[in-house]
Formats: C-alpha cells, structure tokens, sequence
C-alpha cells in the first residue's frame, strides 16, 4: 500500500515536467476547403517552401492582412466592371458610339481582368482559417459559390468580347449572337460578383 502512495506522489511531481507538443496539422482546421488543403494542408505545396512561415499565429496574421487585400482590390474592380458593363450596353444599344467606346470598353477589360485575377490569387493563396463552418449555408460559403459563378464567367468573357469584336468587323451574322452572348454572361458575372462582395459584409 505504502508502494502505492509513493509511485503516485511520483508521478504527480514529475508530471509537470512531461511537455505535450502540438504539432502543425494539429491546429489545422479539419474542414478547410479543398483549395485551402491543396496550399495549405499537412503536405501542401506550400508547406515545404520558403513562403512557410511555420507558425499558425504568423499564418493567420498573413492570411488578416491578404484578404483585406483582396477586399479592397475587389472593391476597386468593382466599380471598374459596373463601369465596363455600361459602356457595353451603350455600344449595344447605340451602333453609333461604338468605335468612340470601344478602346476604352477593351482597356477597362484589361484592367478589371487584371485586378480580378491578382484578387483571387491573395483569396486561394491565404493560409487557411482558424475554422470553417459545418453549416450547408453561412455568408462564407455562399461567398465562395458565386465565386464559381463569377470565376467562370471572367475566364469566358474576353473569348467573347474577342469573338463579338471579330464578327462586327467581318460582318458576320453572327455578331448579334456573340454580342447577346457577351452581354448575358457580363450581367451574371458582374451580378454574382456584386453579390459575393455583400456576402463579405455579412457576418
């Protein structure tokens, strides 16, 4: 009995001194979105470079500073799409405006594609969140669905702003296809996109 007491005095004293370190996948949320594990997971391509900063409270200070980033840029491009999207639709519906509009409707595509591509980059390269919500729908998911929508309608629209372009000066017949075309996939990827910057205001 007396044996007894002592081994457990003993490992109270001593268990002070056992250290239980957490390792880095530990603190890693278990949901993050795919894209997020691809980066940012236990073995991701990020994990083992030089951009690492191997410390979770360091991610999420870069990850702070990143997405604040891309919210102002966002916001930027906004206004310089909303923009685009008018003149497009004053070149659609005034023939006779066109070539006065048409250099600068091509320079604000150039300009808010670029502005769009370096704000998804600082997006899809943050290190991941302290966590992600379980819910099927929270302002953060439905943030990052539109940004399908929005995505894939930025990857179509200078192929048909090209195609569009090409056939008025041909005059093909199918420029009015190419421009209706143009025209429909502008309004769902300004729309989706507008409503993907609320989504971010919402908590």
């Amino acid at each position: 009995m007396l044996n007894a007491i002592l081994i457990i005095l003993l490992s109270v004293c001593f268990s002070s001194d056992i250290k239980i370190e957490a390792t880095k996948s530990d603190t890693l949320p278990k949901n993050m979105p795919p894209i997020k594990k691809v980066f940012w997971g236990e073995n991701g391509i990020l994990r083992n470079s030089f951009i690492n900063p191997e410390s979770r409270i360091k991610e999420l200070k870069i990850r702070r500073n990143m997405l604040q980033l891309h919210q102002r840029i966002a916001l930027v491009n906004l206004g310089c799409m909303m923009y685009q999207y008018n003149l497009g639709n004053t070149m659609k519906e005034h023939p006779d405006q066109y070539m006065d509009l048409k250099d600068t409707h091509m320079s604000l595509g150039y300009t808010s594609f670029g502005l769009y591509m370096t704000a998804a980059g600082l997006s899809i390269l943050s290190p991941p969140g302290m966590k992600y919500s379980n819910k099927k729908f929270s302002s953060n998911k439905i943030h990052r669905y539109l940004a399908l929508i929005h995505f894939t309608g930025m990857a179509i629209q200078p192929w048909l702003g090209y195609k569009t372009s090409v056939a008025r000066i041909e005059g093909s017949s199918d420029y009015d296809k190419f421009m209706d075309a143009h025209e429909m996939i502008g309004g769902i990827t300004l729309s989706s996109y507008f409503l993907a910057f609320l989504m971010t205001l919402i908590k």
